[in-house]
């Protein structure tokens, strides 16, 4: 019996128009929602009945619920050009990313939430910019007079990385709770990283871990305003540092890891409103 989700999914009708594929659309559903988002992305074009099932609500919501297991993407923030880069660290590739340069005039890459990016200034909340950096979609939030509130925790579906100067420890944290200011810390796990990290040598941990190695953005500051920064693996069994080699990665960057996702910014927004 077909699930009445998919059953809304399809409005109803049971094939794909123009006859491109003669299979029921619950079918094609299926198949397009196991697929890389890339892939998803491409599928659009292919007809008008396509690009409305990757359209619509149910298949974008069930689409974020399987993103778990899908590899995390990169984004960058090139200091240097003031615009955004995905990074594919399987294939070693790097491309501009569809965001207007407007929305980086000035802002940073705050955090990622369901795919979606937070655009903002440090120092004024004002404007804030949300986007897709998938599907290139974004808008604006309402103009607020709250003020910049610093929060300790970074990520916070995630781990939380402390590093101790004079040390070379990795800690990584679990948080759990319900709501903004009731968070707890639990200890996951330490590691030895075998190097000394001070203010001059510094690394965050990029999402998407691994058992066996982690993900590294090193950052070297030299008495510029931005650090040095590049990719690497740390595989703390056999106590080695990969650096990963991706021709045109700029020198000066900020790395953001988020989960790829359909969401679209106007319809997030207005689902809290």
């Amino acid at each position: 019996m077909v699930n009445s989700s998919r059953r809304n999914l399809t409005g109803g009708k049971s094939q794909v128009s123009n006859g491109m594929v003669d299979l029921p659309l619950e079918i094609i559903s299926d198949i397009l929602i196991r697929l890389p988002i890339e892939s998803i992305m491409s599928c659009r074009v292919v007809c008008k009945s396509w690009y409305g099932l990757t359209q619509d609500p149910n298949f974008i919501n069930m689409h974020l619920s399987r993103s778990n297991y899908q590899p995390n993407r990169i984004i960058l923030h090139n200091y240097t050009g003031n615009h955004l880069l995905l990074l594919d660290t399987e294939e070693h590739k790097i491309k501009r990313n569809p965001i207007q340069n407007m929305l980086l005039n000035g802002h940073q890459v705050m955090c990622s939430c369901n795919g979606l990016l937070c655009i903002a200034s440090y120092y004024k909340l004002d404007p804030v910019f949300i986007c897709n950096p998938i599907t290139g979609k974004h808008m604006v939030l309402p103009s607020t007079d709250s003020k910049v509130r610093s929060v300790n925790h970074k990520d916070l579906d995630g781990y939380l990385t402390f590093v101790e100067h004079k040390s070379n420890l990795m800690k990584l944290w679990r948080l759990t709770g319900k709501k903004i200011g009731d968070f707890f810390l639990c200890l996951e796990e330490i590691h030895d990283t075998h190097v000394k990290w001070n203010g001059w040598l510094s690394y965050a941990i990029l999402g998407g871990l691994n058992r066996d190695h982690y993900l590294l953005e090193v950052r070297f500051l030299e008495g510029q305003q931005h650090p040095k920064t590049h990719i690497t693996r740390f595989f703390p069994e056999t106590r080695q540092y990969v650096h990963v080699d991706i021709p045109d990665i700029p020198v000066h960057f900020k790395a953001t890891c988020f989960k790829p996702s359909l969401v679209c910014p106007l319809a997030a927004a207005s689902r809290l409103s």
